[in-house]
């Protein structure tokens, strides 16, 4: 009995002491993959591997992360208002990988567990701007790679402010978390910022609480779906108490490609202010077939709740034979708006217009709210139960 107990504990010894160095050649082929995620997917991402040295028990690499031109590029443009493309910075990446079936490395840093797995690390990030210069990323990204190669990785960024000239950004905690499964056909993404305050020329705007969660998936034939949520405490309103918002969004059966490429044309088209030349690329993403529903979209006000939502299903049709016509009369719509009375009331008696539309039966009061169904099936648009006439565009 007691040879057994020490056969076992000897055998048990071997795989702690022998595997880091088996798993640690898995791990690092695992992380350079994850990492490698980027480039494929989105070109506009250039993710340089500078060096990987490879311990028993402990690893160390750099990667460098570059932005090229790009739609991403011209978001960040837009949000800071710089046009040099030459502003945006390069990341660095600094991770300490500790592998090994049971990763005794991790246990003498933060956030160690000695949970089974191919690796576990934590990488630091710093910013290198075009002068050379480099500002360090507060806050570390701890990562875990399962034996199944999970790839999870969660950032913590503590509390803090931000200033310009004219303007500033102060944050409360924020908690990030970055799910990518095997082969990179699905993922998730959680986010939690406690709040926020932009202040711009003088104003000030303060936001609660904010609650994200995504995921996506990938299926064989290379359509995406998923889901997010969006819940935020707080929010800002126009002559009103600030209220709470809520938002869920899916979507199934897109065609990336497709779509990628009516994004495109519609970019161009709005930055000449020319409407698009050929509507080719747009034709093949609605003949590609698609679903999208806002599941609700809710702000919660003292007066009640304000509440809409909105359905787009279109099944895939032949592109060889499109006409807008043939595409209008195969979608499935609907959408629905809930508006408390006493909002709407207020609302009306600063804009009467909104009286006419309510006489007219788009708006039907019911109890406490005046409430807006509509559809749209067969080519066929109905209102509250009413059929609305309108005109298909002619076939071409």
């Amino acid at each position: 009995m007691k040879k057994s107990i020490v056969a076992l504990l000897i055998a048990l010894a071997l795989v702690i002491l022998v595997s880091p160095g088996i798993i640690g050649r898995l791990a690092e082929r695992s992380l350079e993959q994850d990492l490698d995620v980027a480039p494929r997917d989105d070109a506009e991402l250039v993710v340089t591997p500078q060096g990987f040295d490879r311990g028993w028990f402990s690893s160390e690499g750099r990667h460098r992360i570059e932005l090229r031109d790009g739609r991403l590029a011209k978001w960040l443009h837009a949000a800071t208002g710089e046009d040099d493309r030459t502003s945006i910075p390069a990341l660095i990446v600094d991770t300490r990988l500790d592998h090994g079936l049971i990763p005794l490395g991790s246990m003498s840093r933060a956030q160690g567990s000695l949970v089974p797995g191919l690796g576990s690390a934590v990488s630091t990030l710093q910013l290198e701007w075009p002068d050379g210069r480099t500002t360090d990323v507060p806050g570390a990204v701890y990562s875990t790679i399962s034996l199944g190669g999970e790839l999870k990785s969660s950032y913590a960024l503590p509390a803090g402010r931000v200033a310009g000239d004219d303007a500033s950004t102060a944050w409360g905690n924020v908690d990030m978390t970055l799910t990518l499964h095997p082969g990179g056909r699905s993922g998730a993404f959680d986010a939690t910022v406690d709040s926020a305050s932009f202040t711009r020329d003088g104003n000030t705007v303060n936001v609660g609480k904010l609650v994200f969660s995504g995921s996506t998936s990938r299926g064989s034939d290379g359509r995406l779906g998923g889901r997010s949520t969006l819940d935020v405490a707080a929010v800002p309103l126009a002559g009103m108490a600030p209220g709470d918002l809520h938002l869920s969004i899916r979507f199934d059966g897109i065609d990336a490609a497709v779509l990628d490429d009516a994004v495109r044309d519609l970019e161009r088209a709005a930055t000449s202010g020319m409407p698009p030349q050929d509507d080719a690329a747009l034709r093949r993403f609605v003949a590609s077939g698609f679903e999208f529903d806002v599941e609700h979209f809710d702000i919660d006000t003292t007066d009640g709740t304000l509440s809409s939502a909105l359905h787009l299903h279109l099944d895939p049709m032949d592109a060889g034979s499109f006409a807008w016509p043939s595409a209008l009369l195969a979608l499935d719509a609907g959408a629905e708006l809930r508006i408390p009375a006493k909002l709407f009331e207020r609302a009306a008696a600063q804009e009467p217009d909104l009286n006419a539309i309510a006489g007219l039966g788009y708006l039907r009061r019911n109890g406490d709210y005046y409430e807006l169904r509509a559809a749209f099936r067969k080519g066929v648009l109905t209102v509250n139960d009413a059929p609305i006439p309108i005109s298909l565009p002619a076939s071409r």
